[in-house]
């Protein structure tokens, strides 16, 4: 129980710092194993009374540092290379990764050092987060329902409300490429941004507060494009499908009934009609996009976990839509016989569609029966 603790609170350090550290198109460092201190969220600024939020809102922006975030927010470029990352706590925690980066937004880090972190890998997609434990061979799983680039997109937001400032303050190579660089600011805490002139990726960032550097993430080489020779089989490393699954939410269950998560849904959830002998359902959520409206929200998800008491699995499902990627970035298809993490679109009988995520290890014939009980 102590290590689930702890998972979930380097998942949450993880999204707090999401939009104070990117990477192109998703995050360039979260606190992770090697992470350290994180800086208030910035979207508790709005809570400051309406006469300051206006004086706020008279700050003017920097046309010029708006468009170079901008262009960060969509860039969709593959790349690839090596990453340094410089942590402020404890005296300075150094790590090095290899990084790969696609044109939908999905991130795979390896950890390279420390030697107490080498063969970890991270990866990340737009709303889904799984941390692969080497010397434990355990893959953390996590996800929220979240649109591409969001918390950069939030980040923008807070500039044109005034919330934060933005400002270009030079320019310099990294890595061999022409990046310019963008300051955003609020009060007692900072960020600088290296957006590649080229293609828009972050190359480096830089967090700091009023005692000083926080962290520091910078790529020391990087390919982009064809030559970054990235494939969709990256983000899908074998290893970990001979890894213990460790899904990431609270331990304690947000509903008592699916009837009182229904209130706060925008779609009746599937349930199971047969499940595996001594399963029962044990945990019920509603994840929502934060600065959602309550009480219903459109892009709202469910998470039903079923259990015997020793083993478990997890079921997230949200409304889909014709066209729209699949929940998580995962492989739609026929079911995949010893996956622990599949997606299945289910098409409902008045020709709505579900997405809905399997996570867990039962056998093929009891994934096989629970699929075709869904209703």
């Amino acid at each position: 129980m102590r290590e689930v603790f702890r998972s979930l609170n380097r998942f949450a350090t993880f999204r707090r710092m999401a939009i104070w550290a990117m990477i192109p198109g998703i995050v360039l460092e979260s606190s992770g194993p090697a992470g350290g201190q994180v800086p208030p969220r910035p979207g508790a600024m709005p809570g400051r009374p309406a006469f300051v939020r206006r004086l706020l809102g008279q700050r003017p922006r920097d046309p010029q540092a708006m468009a170079l975030l901008r262009r960060m927010v969509r860039a969709r470029v593959p790349f690839s290379g090596e990453q340094i990352t410089e942590v402020a706590e404890q005296g300075m925690q150094t790590s090095r990764m290899r990084v790969w980066g696609d044109a939908q937004g999905r991130v795979r880090r390896d950890y390279v050092e420390p030697d107490t972190l080498a063969g970890d890998i991270m990866l990340i997609a737009p709303n889904q987060y799984r941390y692969y434990h080497r010397q434990r061979n355990v893959v953390d799983i996590a996800l929220w329902p979240a649109p591409f680039a969001e918390r950069e997109r939030q980040m923008i937001r807070l500039i044109l409300q005034g919330v934060l400032t933005a400002r270009r303050v030079g320019e310099e190579f990294v890595a061999g490429r022409q990046a310019d660089i963008v300051l955003v600011s609020a009060p007692e805490r900072q960020m600088k941004f290296w957006i590649d002139r080229e293609t828009g990726l972050q190359l480096k960032n830089e967090i700091s507060n009023t005692s000083g550097l926080v962290s520091r993430s910078y790529m020391t080489r990087i390919q982009v494009g064809e030559e970054a020779g990235v494939s969709p089989a990256l983000f899908e490393p074998p290893v970990l499908r001979l890894a213990r699954v460790n899904p990431l939410f609270p331990p304690a269950s947000q509903y008592r009934t699916i009837e009182e998560a229904r209130e706060r849904l925008p779609f009746t959830p599937l349930l199971p009609g047969v499940l595996p002998p001594g399963f029962q359902l044990t945990g019920v959520w509603v994840l929502e996009p934060e600065g959602t409206p309550a009480p219903v929200t459109p892009g709202a998800m469910v998470l039903l976990r079923y259990s015997d008491g020793v083993s478990s699995f997890s079921l997230y499902q949200r409304a889909a839509q014709r066209g729209r990627p699949p929940l998580a970035g995962a492989r739609v298809g026929p079911l995949m016989r010893r996956r622990v993490f599949q997606h299945w679109r289910v098409e409902r009988p008045d020709g709505s569609l579900l997405d809905v995520l399997y996570i867990g290890t039962l056998t093929p014939g009891q994934v096989d029966a629970l699929y075709r009980s869904l209703k």
